[in-house]
């Protein structure tokens, strides 16, 4: 336990800017919002309930990553220092096994019940905005680790100017991506994730099922087969239709657990998980 608390404050200590970069663009893409949604009539309910699952996601993400760490101990290669050049080409290489590494992953949730349960509650919000960003499930947080971030230092090595910059670049991206903004990135929008291309994902019409999984180069929707191409004027609705955006704490904490219970449990026994129901369906 004292091992687990170090590695916890350690981890909670350094991301503090980062914690510190969150507040700042919420506020600041929540008054860009105001003036150019996608989606006009947000409440500030909405909002106020993404930001209390942000921090349960934030604080105990990052507890139950801390905790993994002790069982995955990560001792990458420090790479050599390459000047100014060398670490900006390294971070676009971080970007890019971090993207593809995610793409399946990503694409695991949407196939696998077992794991759509854990990503449900990020897609549930009818109000799509920069707060959903971080409405993310906390479980989230470990998984990644594993799946993404270890890989990626294991197989690139640390640049230390790079991995300084990574979780900045990241964060913004990914709550830019998120925002609810009438925005079109015109010729780029095959190649850098915006608000526009993401919202499809987020989309709750048939035709916008599992699309656009990428969350910074929509190439690899292009390259794999599941990129779709929004209209100018396509900004769908979002939400889910297996969980209300504004479901009960309690509720969504304990989902994942009710449902991995139920699928093990002896009388069902054990059996592969079915597809997601489509989340188009209107309620």
């Amino acid at each position: 336990m004292e091992r687990w608390f170090s590695v916890y404050t350690s981890a909670l200590s350094g991301d503090l800017p980062r914690l510190g970069l969150i507040a700042s663009l919420y506020v600041i893409f929540t008054l860009f919002e105001v003036g150019l949604p996608a989606q006009p009539g947000h409440g500030l309910r909405g909002r106020v309930r993404n930001i209390v699952f942000a921090v349960i996601f934030l604080l105990g993400g990052l507890a139950a990553a801390s905790a993994v760490m002790l069982f995955f101990p990560w001792r990458p290669r420090l790479r050599a220092a390459g000047g100014l050049g060398t670490s900006m080409l390294v971070c676009v290489g971080y970007l890019l096994l971090i993207d593809f590494l995610y793409y399946w992953y990503h694409r695991a949730q949407h196939r696998f019940a077992l794991l759509w349960t854990v990503h449900e509650m990020h897609h549930a919000d009818r109000e799509l905005n920069v707060t959903t960003s971080n409405r993310t499930y906390w479980l989230e947080l470990p998984i990644q680790f594993l799946v993404v971030s270890l890989p990626t230092v294991l197989l690139i090595g640390i640049d230390t100017a790079a991995w300084f910059v990574l979780p900045f670049v990241t964060t913004f991206w990914l709550l830019f991506t998120h925002a609810n903004l009438r925005l079109r990135l015109g010729w780029l929008t095959p190649i850098i994730c915006g608000p526009h291309v993401h919202r499809i994902h987020h989309s709750n019409l048939s035709r916008h099922l599992d699309r656009n999984f990428a969350q910074f180069f929509p190439i690899y929707d292009v390259l794999f087969g599941t990129y779709y191409g929004p209209a100018r004027n396509e900004f769908p609705a979002t939400g889910t239709d297996k969980m209300a955006s504004d479901a009960a704490l309690g509720d969504v904490l304990a989902r994942p657990f009710w449902t991995w219970a139920h699928a093990l449990s002896p009388s069902r026994g054990v059996r592969p998980a079915p597809r997601p129901a489509p989340r188009g369906r209107a309620r």
